[in-house]
């Protein structure tokens, strides 16, 4: 390992560096993150690291040989990380992947808390409501629960144990290959941001306020690992009187804070300061009951983490668009990018795919840039700006492109399904390609959003809905969603017009143009649900607003007549118009 470089966003780098920009450390030391490994002659890989008591260990990564553990209609690949079932793979937390791998490979015996304790967390402290939250995660990504216990059962005073049945495979290789790791959009955009997490304080050096401030962290810290466009640094002891800014060699960014307990609840208050000039970014205070501590905990650490990214991206967003299109990374292009493409104004639309060509047309190589221009190809035609024909080669060729430089770049597939969808007419063939993209990147919110489009078209409205509930629920962190705004609503007012539920749908077209006020197809839902509601008046304001940004329905409409899977769909559409005041050419 020490003779190994780590290489992050392409720089090499020597993890001794990393360690001796946080000063002199004390004797219990210690702190984490995820790195990219690469060695001559070796694929990269992605790992987690610890650097403790003077030690940097991995703790995932090239360890044990890879195996693949079958169980029930689950596999569980230690080589590629993955847990996959009937459906495809299901997302899990590293440290919840490492605890379940823990408990099969000792699944002929009871394995002991303090083993979990040593194994997951490295002897580092932490309460038992967190030891228990992780547990309750595995059991639910193996469709378990604490009631039934069928995979995993807890033997009180004594441990936990796996108990389902098991077959193991040899992987097809010892160690996980490059093209299988785990998708993190930080580890493939050159200047992403850094955050590191500091350990919280305890005001009031009670027991309980500690307990909250272990396992505020713990959660906090998992919140965080959802936003995979930003890397991650837990560390466990604190930079000293200097502060964040004594970070500032670890990253731009440094959360830190503190926890009081008076009486049943304790006050949670956190900083997000910028380690480069000192200035504190953000605040929040919150509160919460002791009572039900696992829960309240995660709860109030859930808010927080969404709070962070949203105001690291926002920092980011504003910084990139100062830095000269010479000197712009990958990062401060998406950046800037999705932030115009967000506004869904043709002019800005236009500008970020300038931006994006401009650096496509550098010494960047970056598959997240090639995907957003083909992305943003098939966008002007599903808001009616241009005809498909002009823009399908186009999109084609830098999707292209993205998977030459990563064959397993999951933006490029949905980039490709939604090519399918708008440019061809096919939605089958799109939802095929979005899922194998969603099997890369099972947080990647756009691809839930584009298969519930896809279902919507073919007239699959109960499965659509459940794909939009996927698609909000995963739009926090996700950073494509960053730059479609209500999209989840959209499509929910789409599935509810095709369903035939159309006051249902009006609430959520109305949500989706709340959050997207220039967005077309919200617009168009608005109109297509209140033409067949009664509200006439309601579907010609729409109407009208329609024509304002995208002015050639017609032609529209006769593009989009092959993506409808069932004719009395695309006629009750059509109808749609022709009540809120479109006139026969």
């Amino acid at each position: 390992m020490s003779a190994r470089s780590l290489a992050l966003n392409r720089w090499q780098f020597d993890p001794l560096k990393l360690i001796r920009s946080v000063g002199t450390a004390p004797p219990d030391s210690y702190f984490e993150g995820d790195l990219v490994t690469s060695a001559p002659g070796e694929p990269s890989d992605i790992l987690h690291f610890r650097y403790e008591a003077g030690k940097l260990t991995c703790v995932c990564g090239r360890g044990a040989a890879a195996v693949i553990f079958k169980f029930g209609h689950f596999e569980l690949d230690t080589g590629k990380r993955e847990l996959r079932c009937d459906s495809g793979v299901r997302a899990v937390e590293p440290q919840v992947f490492n605890l379940l791998a823990l408990l099969i490979r000792n699944r002929d015996r009871i394995v002991t808390r303090d083993e979990l304790f040593d194994a997951v967390w490295q002897r580092r402290i932490v309460s038992d409501s967190v030891l228990g939250s992780r547990i309750n995660a595995a059991r639910q990504a193996v469709d378990d629960d604490g009631k039934r216990q069928n995979v995993i059962r807890t033997l009180r005073k004594s441990g936990v144990r796996f108990i389902a049945a098991v077959t193991e495979e040899a992987h097809e290789s010892g160690a996980p290959s490059a093209a299988a790791r785990v998708h993190r959009a930080a580890f493939d955009l050159a200047g992403a941001p850094s955050l590191v997490v500091l350990p919280f304080a305890w005001v009031d050096a009670s027991d309980r306020s500690r307990s909250v401030a272990v396992d505020f962290g713990e959660e906090l810290r998992h919140s965080l690992h959802g936003a995979d466009w930003l890397r991650v640094i837990a560390m466990a002891w604190g930079p000293g009187s200097n502060g964040a800014r004594a970070m500032k060699d670890v990253a731009p960014y440094a959360l830190e804070g503190s926890v009081r307990t008076d009486a049943d609840l304790s006050t949670v208050i956190a900083r997000l300061t910028d380690t480069r000039t000192g200035v504190c970014l953000w605040s929040e205070r919150q509160v919460c009951s002791v009572h039900d501590a696992s829960m309240n905990v995660s709860r109030v650490a859930a808010n927080v983490g969404r709070a962070v990214s949203d105001q690291i991206f926002a920092v980011e967003r504003v910084r990139a668009r100062s830095i000269p299109l010479s000197q712009k990374s990958a990062w401060d292009a998406i950046a800037v990018a999705l932030s115009l493409i967000n506004t869904r104004k043709k002019d800005r639309v236009r500008r970020a795919e300038a931006l994006l060509a401009a650096v496509a047309r550098s010494d960047v190589r970056s598959p997240a840039v090639f995907s957003l221009l083909a992305f943003c190809a098939t966008l002007g035609v599903h808001l009616g700006w241009t005809p498909r024909r002009s823009r399908q080669q186009f999109a084609l060729g830098y999707v292209e492109r993205a998977l030459a430089v990563d064959e397993r770049d999951p933006w490029a597939y949905l980039a490709l399904g939604y090519s399918r969808l708008y440019m061809d007419n096919r939605p089958d063939e799109a939802i095929a390609i979005l899922q194998h993209a969603l099997n890369i990147d099972p947080g990647l919110s756009m691809g839930h959003y584009l298969t519930a489009l896809s279902l919507s078209h073919i007239g699959e409205t109960d499965a659509a809905f459940k794909e939009a509930a996927l698609a909000e629920r995963l739009s926090t962190f996700d950073l494509l969603a960053k730059g479609n705004a209500g999209a989840h609503d959209n499509v929910r007012a789409t599935a509810c017009f095709i369903a035939g539920r159309y006051q249902e749908g009006l609430v959520f077209a109305r949500r989706a143009v709340s959050a997207s006020p220039l967005g077309v197809p919200a617009h168009r839902q608005v109109m297509t649900n209140a033409a067949f509601a009664g509200d006439i008046k309601l579907a010609a304001g729409a109407m009208a607003k329609v024509k304002s940004i995208s002015p050639d329905l017609r032609r529209w409409l006769a593009e989009s007549e092959p993506i409808w899977g069932r004719s009395d769909d695309y006629r009750r559409y059509v109808e749609a118009f022709r009540i809120a005041g479109l006139r026969a050419s």
